[in-house]
């Protein structure tokens, strides 16, 4: 769970990739820490302090990075055309297109 929470993080990235956005520094510093706790999570559990699996743990990163990537592709396409897709559930047709 705290894996898949950290998908903020990877939507700030994505976002300085894809829509060439600038982070202010509370990001960037959030996003480090962030990227930390993730390390720190994946050395405890493969290290035998967890009894987790590996599967389980690229899942859950696969899933965050996933979320960040589709937040900023939704946030591009609604940026194209404004007013086609509902960004607040998930990608919606309205007004007729």
């Amino acid at each position: 769970l705290v894996i898949t929470a950290s998908n903020p993080m990877f939507a700030a990235l994505f976002s300085f990739i894809i829509l060439k956005e600038k982070a202010p520094w509370y990001t960037i510093l959030a996003g480090l820490v962030c990227f930390g706790a993730i390390i720190s999570i994946f050395y405890t559990q493969l290290s035998g302090g967890g009894g987790s699996d590996v599967a389980g743990l690229l899942s859950a990163l696969g899933a965050a990075v996933c979320m960040g990537l589709y937040f900023v592709l939704l946030r591009l396409v609604d940026t194209e055309v404004p007013g086609r897709y509902c960004s607040s559930t998930s990608i919606v047709r309205v007004n007729g297109y």
